[in-house]
């Protein structure tokens, strides 16, 4: 587990996750912070994030509403292309519904 805050925001999540194929970005720039908490799971079998999630839930930690497992296209993202992706996945999934 690791956590990453906004001087971070520019590289690639699987850079950040630990994958050697990915590398850094050279940019330095400082990222904006997010209005949501953002999770990223790499590595893990679907059971397994499913096993996350719940422990998460169980543990207090509660709902997670951003979250994504690291594929191999969104591995080269930066954090903030992969944040707006997902809130326009959540925003998608939730219009018209409770949450």
């Amino acid at each position: 587990m690791r956590t990453v805050g906004p001087e971070e925001y520019f590289q690639p999540v699987g850079y950040l996750a630990g994958v050697k194929e990915v590398p850094p970005a050279e940019n330095d720039r400082p990222g904006t912070e997010f209005d949501c908490e953002m999770m990223v799971m790499a590595g893990l079998a679907s059971a397994q994030v499913d096993a996350v999630i719940h422990a998460l839930y169980r543990s207090g930690v509660g709902r997670i509403d951003y979250k994504a497992v690291l594929t191999p296209v969104n591995q080269f993202w930066d954090g903030e292309k992969l944040y707006e992706e997902i809130a326009r996945e959540h925003e998608a999934m939730t219009k018209g519904g409770s949450q």
